[in-house]
């Protein structure tokens, strides 16, 4: 497995994330880039003390994030939580040579499903369909234990048809 695995999920870090993935992938470090909280002091302070068992857990920006992968910087085995699939997009945009992507929480209201947690609506599958496009693989996967479901262009396109 590499050492960067980049993770969507609308819920940002949660038990699941925090426990079962970590458990599974054994990051030594945990950044959430978004945005939002980024730039919000005391959301960005909660997320922060979550960390345990000596894997740091760092706030930052996609932008930030982005930047740091495009600079070649090495964080060491590391989970990158983003809370969409326009930000993962926005990762590449931003120059981080990121070539597989694991969709795990997406909780549309007027979705799709995809696979279990993983309901994708309209723009959410636009940007998944331009992370396709720049070579991305793309796995929807809930949790460590259960199979990925292999996303193409093609699953998309039988979800929206009329696109």
């Amino acid at each position: 497995m590499s050492e960067l695995l980049v993770r969507i999920d609308d819920c940002l870090l949660h038990a699941q994330v925090l426990h079962t993935w970590q458990a599974a992938f054994a990051p030594r470090r945990i950044v959430l880039a978004h945005d939002g909280v980024a730039a919000d002091g005391r959301r960005a302070a909660h997320y922060r003390a979550l960390a345990e068992d000596d894997v740091a857990i760092d706030v930052s920006t996609v932008e930030a994030a982005a930047a740091t992968l495009r600079a070649g910087g090495v964080w060491p085995r590391t989970l990158l939580v983003v809370g969409s699939a326009a930000d993962a997009l926005r990762l590449l945009d931003g120059g981080a040579a990121v070539s597989h992507v694991q969709v795990g929480g997406l909780h549309a209201a007027s979705g799709k499903p995809i696979a279990a947690d993983v309901v994708v609506d309209v723009e959410a599958a636009r940007a998944l369909q331009a992370l396709l496009a720049r070579g991305v693989t793309l796995e929807a996967r809930n949790l460590p234990g259960t199979p990925g479901v292999w996303i193409d262009a093609a699953l998309l396109a039988r979800l929206w048809p009329e696109r």
